[in-house]
């Protein structure tokens, strides 16, 4: 491995350089209103460093040919419209790149407002807490993978869990909290090794090379979003290639991966299918956490086909599937293995009607896994679970102008969830010393959701915005409707600075696998909490802009555990990487999350890039004695630093630093613990101590290689640089009848290439 990494290192830097400036590409895309989705006819595009410009068409589309290979950033100005700029357009030799591009109306009167060049979009509905990132931000981070979940946790609202797992932890609330959104379909889990109602895992089954962008809502969404309390990750994959046949192969240590894309005949649409094989095995024994034996393998593949039927109508279809398993050993005689088959299809029909548009999507998703442990001279049975989850979704969202500052956004949402659970946990004892007892579970549950959606957006003056939405939730399984209230406020002072205000209550079910264990969990209440947030963007340039935020979350409904009374049962999704033996539930747990975050972002245009964000938080929950203790993602402080430095076409240098205050632990308590050799917390100190701070170093370099119609990206990047040994957590050693550490991720070289033709 040593030998192969310093072959590459040193073919990437004597390797004698393409002569890009000899090779070209093509740009073409589409421009259409943000709010309506309608095409823009007549707008002016001009390509940055360069000569080139152009117009679009009746039909929104424009073409910029013979454009030298290279990364560039897209003017695109109108009249009637906010000037945007579109970054990290890569040009590629003799290979189309498409742009698709989307307007927001000039609302503002010119006397009063002065709107300059958009690199930072803004989204009217949704004004707090939100972010915006291409593939190719997404591609190019050090220590990702090219994982969005990866990616998103250096936002400031993100808390540091561990390198081994993505879950996002986001404000205070745990991975059980958030939702994923992909083309409109509604998504339970978008990764490998995830764990039942929750939505993280340990990569993402989306190859970064399918997506067009990534917009995260970290509080105070619209209306049109509920059942989840933390966040919103809407995925928007891009389209295939209208034109010609593309491919793209890529190889490193964590898989291989094969892209394919096309389009259909008589230019009715396009298509891509994308596919991938793990090397994760290789990269555990690597990265030093194999100290259980575990060895993991996974495959996964995405397809999407574009129909343009006519001007009004498109029809998308989708395909997301994986599958993994895994094996471990953890030298005690104890041994396991788990898997699943998850997959989701779907299709979107986007209709365009005179004052607005149309999205109406339909998707089944089903997941089948399995898990056991067991002792292995006797097969003694300590964990057996077998399950087959089922979503069906329809979501319908539509936008209407009624005049230029009255517009609206209505719609529903259905979702009917059936769960064949068959499972057999142990009696143990619980860290707290209480013998819990066995629980098996041969049940079908079946629920339904339902909700209806409406928000005004209403521009007051050219300088005050503000949205208002109304969500009736239903949920059958526990017969509760709730009617909630969405509120949010922008104020411009400036063309560069705007206060924005947001607000609202949501609900969400807790997972139907909490429900499984008894029947007497049917009667408790939805999670709840209230968000209330205020911030402030000013931008310093045109493509620097400082974004600072408070926010207060109030959270009630909670589950918690009669026989632990002073666990906090969300947190076990990353404490016990499960939900245990718990039977009846209570559903009073109280917690609250506050904080300030400030961001401080730079977009590709001369060269540098970057992106600073830091938090300092707070986050606590009540136990049923009435005593308030940290909960598990409370770093208190975190700071990311992740950008950088692209001096040509060839050449990128970037980097991503992280550092976060250690996670609140219980610590054990010795003598009961020595005494009969197993783990037994000390309830007086319920998260009273800290683990040590987290820090990490990864960097990255890649080098592009261009030929007659294909082009190569050699990559090295090195995960935790300085070799940082980071505690996962503390476990209890029978053999050696102490405390040890599990722990993250340690340095880990990877060098990869990626093939397009």
């Amino acid at each position: 491995m040593v030998r192969f990494f310093r072959t590459g290192i040193l073919f990437i830097f004597i390797a004698l350089p393409a002569n890009a400036q000899s090779l070209t590409g093509t740009i073409k895309g589409t421009i259409t209103q943000a709010q309506t989705q309608q095409p823009v006819a007549g707008a002016y595009l001009t390509l940055l460093k360069s000569d080139l410009i152009t117009f679009s068409g009746e039909n929104g589309e424009f073409i910029l040919p013979d454009v030298p290979v290279g990364t560039y950033t897209l003017q695109i100005s109108h009249v009637a419209y906010q000037t945007q700029m579109r970054t990290d357009v890569v040009v590629r030799p003799n290979r189309l790149t498409f742009v698709p591009v989307e307007l927001q109306e000039a609302v503002f009167e010119m006397a009063e407002v002065e709107v300059t060049a958009g690199y930072f979009e803004h989204d009217v509905g949704n004004p707090v807490s939100v972010t915006r990132f291409n593939a190719e931000e997404i591609r190019r981070a050090p220590g990702t993978a090219g994982d969005v979940s990866r990616f998103l946790s250096a936002s400031p609202g993100a808390a540091q869990v561990d390198d081994r797992i993505n879950d996002l932890i986001v404000r205070g609330g745990s991975p059980v909290e958030n939702a994923y959104y992909v083309d409109n379909m509604l998504v339970p889990n978008i990764n490998h090794f995830g764990m039942q109602g929750s939505s993280g895992g340990s990569l993402s089954m989306i190859d970064s090379d399918v997506i067009e962008n990534v917009r995260f809502y970290t509080g105070g969404w619209g209306a049109e979003y509920g059942d989840r309390l933390s966040s919103i990750i809407e995925i928007q994959l891009r389209e295939g290639n209208p034109d010609e046949f593309d491919g793209k192969l890529d190889a490193d240590l964590t898989g291989f991966a094969l892209m394919l894309e096309c389009p259909l005949p008589h230019h009715r649409g396009a298509g891509f299918t994308s596919v991938r094989r793990s090397n994760l095995d290789l990269l555990v024994d690597w990265a030093g956490v194999d100290d259980q034996g575990l060895a993991p393998r996974y495959t996964d593949a995405q397809s999407k086909i574009t129909f343009n039927l006519s001007p009004q109508h498109q029809i998308n279809l989708l395909h997301l599937g994986g599958r993994y398993d895994a094996t471990w050993d953890d030298g005690t005689g104890t041994t396991g293995d788990l898997g699943a088959d998850q997959h989701t299809f779907g299709v979107n029909w986007r209709y365009l009607w005179r004052g607005g548009y149309s999205q109406t999507a339909l998707s089944h998703t089903v997941n089948r896994g399995f898990a056991r442990w067991f002792t292995e001279f006797n097969r003694t049975e300590h964990v057996r679970n077998n399950y087959t989850e089922r979503l069906y979704h329809l979501r319908n969202i539509n936008f209407y102008r009624l005049a230029w500052n009255h517009q609206f956004k209505f719609g529903l949402e259905v979702s009917h969830e059936r769960a064949d659970y068959d499972y057999y946990l142990e009696s143990y004892r619980s860290a707290s010393g209480a013998i819990i007892p066995e629980l098996a579970v041969d049940s079908a549950l079946y629920t339904t959701k339902t909700a209806f959606f409406f928000s005004y957006m209403w521009y007051v003056t050219p300088r005050l915005t503000l949205t208002t939405g109304l969500r009736l939730d239903r949920f059958s399984y526990n017969h509760r409707t709730q009617l909630v209230p969405r509120f949010s406020l922008t104020y411009h002072l400036s063309d560069r600075w705007q206060i924005n205000l947001g607000s609202g209550l949501i609900y969400q079910a807790p997972p139907l696998v909490l429900y499984s264990q008894a029947a007497g969990n049917q009667d408790n209440k939805n999670l709840q909490v209230f968000h209330y947030i205020v911030g402030t963007n000013f931008r310093f340039t045109p493509d620097t802009q400082l974004t600072v935020e408070l926010y207060v979350k109030d959270y009630s409904n909670f589950p918690l555990d009669p026989d632990d009374p002073r666990r906090f049962i969300a947190d076990d999704v990353i404490y016990r990487d499960e939900y245990r033996n718990y039977g009846d539930v209570r559903d009073d747990g109280r917690a609250y999350s506050a904080g300030i975050e400030v961001m401080l972002q730079k977009k590709l245009v001369q060269g540098f890039y970057g992106l600073i964000g830091t938090s300092l938080s707070r986050t606590r929950y009540r136990d049923m004695q009435g005593d308030w203790h940290p909960r598990l993602f409370d770093n208190r402080y975190r700071l990311h630093v992740m950008g950088g430095y692209k001096p040509n076409a060839r050449w990128e240098f970037s980097l991503r630093w992280s550092w976060a205050g250690g996670r609140p632990y219980t610590p054990f308590d010795l003598l009961t613990s020595r005494l009969i050799n197993e783990g037994i917390l000390d309830r007086s100190q319920i998260n009273a101590l800290r683990l040590p701070d987290y820090h990490s170093l990864n960097l990255r370099v890649d080098r592009r290689f261009y030929f007659l119609k294909s082009n190569i990206i050699f990559y090295m990047s090195i995960w935790n640089v300085y070799n940082r040994r980071n505690i996962d957590r503390y476990y209890w050693s029978i053999t050696q009848k102490a405390p040890k550490t599990i722990p993250q991720f340690r340095r880990i070289p990877i060098l990869g290439l990626s093939y397009e033709f």
